[in-house]
């Protein structure tokens, strides 16, 4: 076969360079997927719509092929340079058109918030999630903070609650979540009435906190900042979840993609927020991989906890609003029977026709006791309060329904431990655990 002549060799190259042209919004994922993969990201943690990058890196090479082995395709691509170019511009600006369109008829919800002023109602299926409510109503108010609409500022003592899905209780009513019951366990602090709401998002853990501490405006028109910490930051670190850190792509955080995310969840009900019976959740404890990365060292992370937790108590200090931290109580208890045990989907304590070896039940406890520890630790070394809610609750299968969500028991029982401490500390007090 002899080699192709120069003018065969430029022709060839205008038309894998019209390829890229006619595919431009695809090699873009492609790259930006790329990127961010060298920081650590992948697709697997995005869920469902992560499967976008291996479908734009499929079309590349799909197109690659393609022109590799039809003669007719490269000539054409050879010959419509122009034309693929200004297809895959006007593909772009259409995309990024449609970002601020979105912008402006549908905004997002602040930071560390829900969608203001909507409802959602669960089913959770009470073998799968034991001692939630028959049926939760889960409503968020004008602030996009899951409770009440909050009262006149003078008269009332506010108390915004910090969390992930802990705080949040997806799959639990309205008046039974941790928050609503403290308000109600506690009607008044410092003779004002008392407010209690929740402004949680799922898998967010002190990075996230730290940043709304810092920026949001709501923090200023509160007394009091509830922040259960400890599990997202351990599971975070674990997993290499992408709501720990900033790495995911920037084609993941685009409005078109909270779009999409919001029909395929919200409309169609296909994704863990809005499994309003717990059948996502079945499956994630049948499925999920348990396997920490090669280059996991509890002490370093947590240290980068406790570094974290500094920086969170200096930012409510800068805000002058009062701060409870709360340690993360848990299910992990080495001495769970059979059946407490089919609740957990992180610690195993049976193995599974699965290839590879599930972490221990004891081994999760111990990690988890050490970033409770270094809670308390950093309440000594700042003064900040800690209330400790894991001695109280950890390890009683009555109070969860999985590995460390609480089911109605637990948020009456955290509940009742936050009330007993905020009825001896009218004032903020020193970091010792409270007993309820």
């Amino acid at each position: 076969m002899s080699e192709p002549s120069a003018a065969q060799r430029i022709s060839i190259v205008a038309a894998y360079g019209s390829l890229c042209g006619l595919l431009l919004v695809p090699l873009l994922v492609v790259l930006d997927s790329a990127a961010a993969g060298l920081r650590g990201w992948s697709p697997r943690l995005a869920g469902t719509f992560g499967l976008l990058a291996y479908v734009a890196a499929g079309a590349l090479l799909g197109g690659l092929v393609l022109a590799s082995v039809s003669l007719h395709l490269r000539t054409w691509l050879a010959g419509n340079r122009s034309g693929c170019w200004v297809f895959g511009a006007a593909s772009l600006l259409a995309l990024i058109g449609a970002e601020g369109a979105l912008d402006y008829l549908w905004p997002s919800p602040p930071f560390h918030l829900r969608t203001p002023q909507t409802r959602y109602v669960f089913e959770p299926e009470v073998f799968q999630l034991p001692g939630t409510s028959a049926v939760a109503q889960v409503s968020y108010n004008a602030h996009g903070i899951r409770g009440a609409d909050w009262l006149d500022r003078a008269a009332t003592y506010r108390m915004l609650c910090l969390g992930g899905s802990t705080t949040e209780c997806i799959y639990i009513d309205d008046a039974a979540t941790w928050p609503a019951l403290l308000a109600a366990k506690v009607p008044r602090v410092a003779d004002r009435n008392t407010w209690v709401g929740a402004a949680a998002v799922s898998e967010f853990g002190t990075e996230q906190h730290l940043r709304f501490m810092r920026e949001s405006p709501l923090v200023g028109q509160v007394d009091c900042v509830i922040a259960l910490v400890g599990v997202n930051d351990l599971v975070g670190a674990m997993l290499r979840l992408d709501a720990r850190s900033a790495t995911a792509p920037h084609w993941l955080k685009s409005r078109s993609i909270e779009l999409g995310r919001y029909l395929w969840n919200g409309r169609l009900h296909a994704g863990y927020y809005y499994d309003h019976d717990g059948s996502t959740l079945r499956l994630r404890r049948l499925g999920r991989l348990v396997l920490p990365p090669g280059d996991f060292d509890l002490a370093r992370e947590t240290q980068e906890y406790s570094r974290r937790l500094r920086d969170l108590v200096e930012a409510a200090q800068a805000r002058r609003v009062r701060l409870l931290l709360v340690t993360q109580p848990v299910l992990w208890n080495e001495f769970l029977g059979e059946e407490a045990a089919k609740r957990l989907w992180l610690a195993r304590a049976e193995l599974r026709p699965r290839s590879f070896q599930p972490a221990e039940i004891v081994r999760w406890r111990k990690m988890i006791d050490e970033f409770n520890a270094a809670t308390f630790e950093v309440g000594r070394a700042t003064g900040a309060e800690v209330v400790d809610a894991a001695a109280s609750l950890s390890g009683w299968e009555a109070n969860f329904y999985d590995d460390y969500h609480l089911n109605c028991r637990g948020c009456e029982q955290l509940a009742q431990v936050l009330a007993a401490w905020l009825r001896e500390h009218t004032v903020p007090g020193p970091a010792v655990p409270v007993q309820p």
